[in-house]
């Protein structure tokens, strides 16, 4: 018989019924979708699907954006209407 642990998950509660449900349909538990994903990194080596972070949410991206608005709210830079050029 192998050796089971028990692993304590804290998941948001929207999110824990979400999953429950997909799980559901799939016809597995909680447990065994736990397992799969377990399994799945284990025999990947890492995370079994590609994690990056949005280019927006980037800090860089975001102090940017916040400049470009301060610098139009100021009256230092001013919007351009484009439509011309690519008609």
């Amino acid at each position: 018989m192998k050796n089971i642990t028990t692993v304590s998950v804290k998941l948001e509660s929207e999110l824990k019924k979400d999953y429950e449900r997909t799980l559901n349909e799939l016809g597995l538990s909680m447990s065994a979708g736990f397992q799969a994903f377990a399994k799945a990194v284990v025999r990947q080596g890492g995370m079994p699907f590609e994690m990056m972070i949005d280019p927006f949410e980037r800090k860089e991206h975001q102090d940017e954006l916040k400049r470009r608005i301060d610098e139009y709210e100021s009256g230092v830079t001013q919007l351009v209407d484009m439509t011309e050029e690519f008609e």
